[in-house]
């Protein structure tokens, strides 16, 4: 009997030492972690994460709600949605990389005037990149891009901007004529002033003044931020004149602008006078009618002028703003419809005047004409076209001319007395900036009545 009780207590001994093995092979004594634990509050998470404890993140990711992307992919995503957002609200316009000038004076008939090549050079992103060109105070005449495309040029009253579609270099050539300045002084002076994008490379590749000049004034207009001064210095005319080879005849930086004079007598009074016309343009739709307001300031950039000449659309009403029975300014229509306009100052002429013309129209079968207000023969053209309606009717445009491009409404306007219970429901700017350009409307107007849900 004894023998029997020990041979089961020694196999049950033999039992309890393998179920021990048995369970230290299930659970190994985990290891010492290599590096201390850190609470979660240590991490700089941004709001969204999620955190996965997984071998591999795709099991994790196929339960939850999310999508697992390559950093390939993830990347390629970005540089669309760039894109898309650069086409929607483009940046502010770029300066060019570079910025190449050349002028002469030249003659049209007795009238003298600056001719100007401003070539441009710039490497565009794949999204569509708008550059500043500057040229604010020139008139273009004629525009390539890369030799034979035409540009889409726009301009405000900061200047010229150019948008380019397609990614890679190109090259912008322009076109341009700027009257001559006069200052007096013992020798009139005259020259010009140019305004420029602010290339890190600005040239001047040449600049001919008239026979006879023996030294120019040059000015360079800098950045505010520019430690350099911009001081004028005068160089040698024969100095401006083209250099053989390839380079320039003054390599300028990142400039703003030009200041060119020299001395020399100014010539007799030209044929034609230089004049602009800068307009402030209301329309003011209601459920009947379309009334538009025209407020335009005629200047004169060279002397007095004795008379302007000004076509609107038919039945206008012309009035000369400022100026009473006896201040010498007479408007005068030259044709049954009201449409041609001669207005003429005092003796011996004046150098600007303030026009207001009003139209008003009927609403009928359609859609109505905004303008031509044009001053003939003006260089430039330009303004703001504001459109009003009551908060009831929602304005609608349609055939917009080149030179109409949209602007932000700004953020609190003031309107006039007569405009009570109307809103300012769209902003344009308009600038013709070659004179005798075509006579057409800006765009043409409508409404709808906005129906409660």
């Amino acid at each position: 009997m004894a023998d029997i009780m020990m041979r089961e207590a020694v196999s049950l001994s033999a039992w309890l030492v393998v179920s021990a093995l048995v369970v230290l092979a299930a659970d190994p004594v985990p290891e010492p972690l290599k590096v201390p634990p850190r609470p979660l509050e240590e991490f700089k998470l941004t709001p969204g994460t999620v955190i996965v404890v997984r071998g591999d993140p795709r099991e994790a990711f196929g339960k939850a709600d999310a999508v697992v992307l390559t950093p390939d992919e993830y990347k390629r995503l970005l540089d669309q949605i760039e894109q898309l957002q650069k086409k929607v609200s483009p940046d502010k316009p770029e300066a060019p990389s570079k910025c190449r000038i050349s002028g002469r004076v030249d003659s049209r008939g007795r009238q003298e005037m600056m001719k100007v090549q401003a070539t441009f050079e710039f490497v565009s992103t794949p999204a569509r990149t708008a550059f500043f060109l500057g040229l604010r105070n020139a008139a273009a005449v004629g525009a390539t891009l890369d030799g034979s495309k035409v540009p889409l040029l726009n301009w405000n009253s900061d200047g010229f901007t150019v948008t380019v579609d397609t990614p890679g270099s190109h090259k912008l050539v322009v076109d341009l004529e700027l009257s001559l300045q006069y200052r007096a002084g013992n020798n009139g002076e005259r020259g010009f002033t140019l305004n420029l994008p602010g290339s890190p490379i600005t040239v001047i590749d040449q600049i001919e003044v008239p026979p006879g000049v023996q030294s120019v004034r040059l000015r360079p207009v800098l950045p505010s931020s520019s430690p350099l001064t911009n001081l004028p210095r005068t160089w040698p005319a024969a100095d401006l004149r083209k250099p053989p080879g390839e380079w320039p005849a003054l390599a300028l930086g990142a400039v703003e602008g030009l200041d060119v004079f020299w001395d020399g007598p100014a010539p007799a009074k030209p044929a034609e006078p230089l004049t602009t016309a800068e307009g402030e343009i209301r329309v003011q739709i209601t459920e009947t009618s379309v009334q538009t307001t025209a407020a335009l300031t005629l200047k004169s950039l060279r002397g007095p002028v004795a008379e302007w000449k000004l076509t609107t659309p038919p039945g206008a009403e012309v009035s000369v703003v400022g100026t009473g029975p006896d201040s010498g300014f007479i408007v005068t229509p030259t044709g049954d419809d009201r449409s041609q306009w001669v207005i003429r100052g005092r003796e011996g002429g004046a150098e600007s005047v303030a026009l207001e013309i009003v139209i008003r129209a009927a609403r009928k079968a359609g859609p109505v004409p905004v303008g031509p207000f044009v001053v003939q023969g003006a260089l430039r053209q330009y303004g703001t076209i504001r459109v009003l309606a009551p908060n009831h009717l929602r304005a609608r445009f349609s055939k917009p001319r080149n030179d109409v491009s949209p602007r932000e409404l700004p953020p609190e306007e003031t309107l006039p007395a007569d405009a009570k219970g109307e809103l300012l429901q769209a902003a344009f700017g308009y600038g013709q900036v070659m004179a005798n350009s075509p006579i057409s409307p800006f765009l043409q107007v409508d409404a709808e009545v906005i129906r409660g849900e």
